[in-house]
């Protein structure tokens, strides 16, 4: 159990990184920055992910594929950035729930 919360924090720090090193926006122009999802979650446009997200990316499904990472998701603007694993199957990480909305919010 201990390892699947420590795989999953840090896939989760890896997106959060990754996300971070953009700078702007993700979604292309054109697009609103924002939306709210209904049934299905829309995506995020493969061709306005930058470079530097794409590597930080793909640092993050690397290092989730040599852990026991249940599945993980990333979510910016309402849209869907990254996603590993079966989503569909819960986890139980109540130990680390603070800590991983830390890494999304930042210093309020």
């Amino acid at each position: 159990m201990r390892r699947i919360v420590v795989a999953s924090v840090v896939v989760v720090a890896g997106v959060v990184a990754a996300i971070a090193t953009t700078g702007r926006p993700l979604a292309a122009a054109g697009q609103d920055r924002h939306v709210f999802p209904g049934a299905e979650w829309a995506r995020v446009e493969p061709g306005s992910v930058s470079a530097a997200c794409r590597t930080g990316l793909d640092k993050a499904t690397a290092a989730a594929k040599g852990m026991a990472t249940t599945g993980a998701i990333a979510i910016q603007g309402g849209r869907v950035l990254w996603e590993h694993g079966d989503l569909a199957l819960v986890s139980y990480l109540a130990s680390v729930r603070k800590s991983i909305l830390a890494m999304m919010y930042g210093k309020y």
